[in-house]
């Protein structure tokens, strides 16, 4: 038959255009009982993959025990819960919190003089040199 036939068989029993290519037959009796014995074999197929037993899922149990691990700890040992930004990025918080000046909240002492700042500013004051001891 030609393929026209094949697709108007396929439509007619609920098969996609592509499922025409495995009918067979060189009348319309003989493409249709192949199309009936081609959905039946899908029907099947679609019910042993249903019913077959689901695959565990792996990690589910590592994820419930680590789950329960934490739920006692958090009862006795809480961390507040920490403000995020709209961006949901951690936000700082007001008034603290931070290590922005020091752990001790304290503002940092002004970092030390090097000896090429020494160095200039002694001799620019002229400060040591030999003779202004005398």
């Amino acid at each position: 038959m030609n393929e026209a036939a094949r697709e108007q068989v396929a439509a007619a029993y609920g098969l996609d255009q592509r499922a025409a290519n495995f009918l067979s037959g060189e009348t319309m009796e003989e493409l249709e009982a192949s199309a009936t014995a081609f959905v039946q074999l899908l029907s099947t197929h679609a019910e042993q993959r249903d019913s077959s037993v689901a695959r565990p899922d792996l990690f589910a149990d590592a994820a419930t025990k680590a789950r329960r691990k934490r739920e006692p700890t958090a009862l006795f040992a809480g961390r507040p819960a920490q403000p995020r930004d709209q961006a949901g990025r951690f936000a700082s918080t007001a008034g603290g919190g931070g290590f922005d000046e020091g752990a001790r909240g304290q503002p940092l002492p002004p970092p030390r003089e090097s000896h090429e700042q020494w160095l200039v500013r002694t001799i620019r004051a002229r400060s040591a040199d030999r003779g202004a001891a005398f």
